[in-house]
């Protein structure tokens, strides 16, 4: 096969496979998003904040739960699929499985007793705490053995897998969520419906494996394969550390401090800014990270090379990326918040604006973190997430309790810029790729200009009206300069340009038919 058609084949794959799992986290990132707006709206900043901090709370325990296991079963799985001498998927699949569930029940009691004790604390009184602590309990355990399944589709590139969560499951959450908003539903009630909608996930994605993947119910472990689980073994102990302190390092554990020093206004500002920025990030620029980690531990047995182009490639792409979403933040940050949220979450625009930029730079990082995680460089990975995770804890501390809520934005900053060059810095020294510096600082330029640009022609327009036309003519111009300008590979022009001819003859032809 000549390197044409074998990259034409890999760019078809992937533009697939981003097609479908990226259409699944649109829907369920957008019909979360709808549903984290009524319900703010529905219980304001006060009980919001209190709202925010026990789903988070679950995520930070399906963290210590799935984190290092959920990139390892989706590298193995990727590593063994063409490869007849390991052992097959459903083995791989059982081993991971046994050992989360062994994981699931040495946290949950801590989980629990934690859940209790701050309900309690806080004055709901003991009925409530009672109530809390089932329903985190229960959601855990029905989110983290989702979110695995998922790596595990990831690993075995069934996206279907990926995607049938949110397609059956997020409908049904925005539907519930609208009626709660309209009978002014208390906290008891939502903590419910979020315990439906995590038994729904875990529902879809169960049913998947059983019946729609390679997995099988009865299998072996042969003896033959004892020094590869060992290998893996030995991989899962260095990368879970690391994969949890890294998470630490994203992952709202601000809240946690702007609780303790500040105020759940200040908690629920912060996560309304964090769930736009990531929604933001996660939606444009982070698209193509979900087939990262896959499609570069397959490529490590193909040479350096190889997953050198992978990672030039990738950057060259997150530059337009990135870019097509900062300037429209920068201009509508304050609208958006104010049409979503309402008025009295005004104070979340600043949070929601730095952390675009925070997790836009972030983006960067993920090739280089494939490269890494698939080179088993694990050791180097937990002591960098080592050092990171207490100098982000130190920093949440020293600045959430002298600054508040712009204290929280700084240290979060500070942290993921560690985190980007320790990923950065020891992948490149390997790979030796060739970052795109005058790329960057001409797509910048294109940024600062069209912004400029749109803020004149709409002249200063604001409101929902505004910042819909002034984002639509954004991503025009700057597509655009971004399309006729060196930052574009030839590569990547031949391959949009037979795209597009692709899409002009068929809808060409469907015309001439009728």
């Amino acid at each position: 096969m000549n390197n044409t058609l074998e990259l034409n084949i890999r760019q078809s794959r992937v533009v697939r496979n981003l097609l479908l799992a990226n259409s699944s986290n649109y829907l369920e990132y957008f019909f979360g998003l709808m549903v984290s707006m009524l319900i703010a709206r529905s219980l304001g900043p006060s009980e919001f904040g209190e709202y925010a901090f026990l789903i988070w709370f679950v995520s930070i325990a399906v963290a210590f739960a799935n984190e290092g296991l959920s990139l390892s079963v989706t590298k193995h799985i990727a590593e063994i699929s063409k490869d007849d001498s390991q052992p097959d998927p459903s083995t791989i699949i059982h081993y991971f499985e046994n050992s989360h569930f062994r994981r699931i029940l040495f946290i949950m009691i801590p989980l629990a007793a934690f859940a209790f004790l701050t309900s309690y604390r806080d004055e709901h009184g003991i009925d409530f705490a009672a109530f809390v602590t089932v329903v985190l309990a229960v959601c855990f355990y029905f989110r983290a053995r989702h979110m695995l399944r998922v790596s595990t589709f990831k690993g075995l590139e069934q996206f279907w897998g990926v995607a049938i969560g949110p397609f059956v499951v997020t409908p049904v959450n925005m539907i519930s969520a609208v009626v709660l908003f309209y009978i002014e539903a208390p906290l008891w009630m939502y903590l419910t419906q979020y315990l439906v909608v995590s038994f729904g996930f875990f529902f879809c994605t169960r049913y998947y494996l059983k019946h729609k993947s390679v997995y099988r119910e009865e299998v072996t472990k042969s003896l033959e394969y004892d020094d590869y689980f060992e290998r893996v073994s030995s991989y899962n102990r260095y990368i879970t550390p690391s994969a949890i302190l890294t998470y630490l390092m994203a992952s709202q554990t601000e809240i946690f401090f702007l609780k303790m020093f500040a105020s759940s206004e200040d908690v629920a500002f912060f996560n309304v800014g964090f769930i736009l920025a990531t929604a933001i990030a996660t939606l444009v620029p982070g698209i193509i990270n979900m087939v990262l980690l896959p499609m570069v531990s397959r490529s490590m047995s193909q040479g350096v090379g190889v997953v050198r182009k992978i990672v030039e490639d990738t950057i060259r792409y997150q530059l337009f990326l990135n870019f097509l979403v900062i300037g429209p933040t920068l201009l509508y940050a304050d609208d958006v918040v104010l049409f979503l949220y309402g008025s009295e979450y005004s104070d979340a625009a600043n949070p929601f604006l730095w952390l675009v930029l925070i997790y836009c730079a972030s983006n960067f990082v993920s090739a280089f973190n494939s490269y890494l995680l698939s080179a088993n460089e694990h050791k180097l990975i937990l002591k960098v997430s080592i050092i990171g995770a207490v100098l982000g804890i130190a920093l949440d501390v020293v600045f959430i309790y002298y600054y508040g809520l712009v204290g929280a934005i700084i240290a979060l900053g500070l942290t993921m810029l560690w985190y980007v060059s320790t990923r950065i810095i020891p992948a490149n020294r390997r790979l030796k790729a060739k970052l795109p510096w005058a790329q960057f600082v001409l797509v910048g330029l294109f940024c600062a200009a069209t912004t400029a640009f749109v803020h004149f022609v709409t002249n200063g327009m604001g409101g929902l009206l505004g910042a819909t036309i002034g984002s639509t003519i954004y991503v025009l111009v700057f597509s655009v300069l971004y399309y006729f300008s060196p930052a574009l590979p030839e590569e990547g022009r031949k391959y949009l340009q037979s795209r597009t001819s692709q899409v002009f003859g068929y809808v060409r032809s469907r015309l001439l038919k009728s």
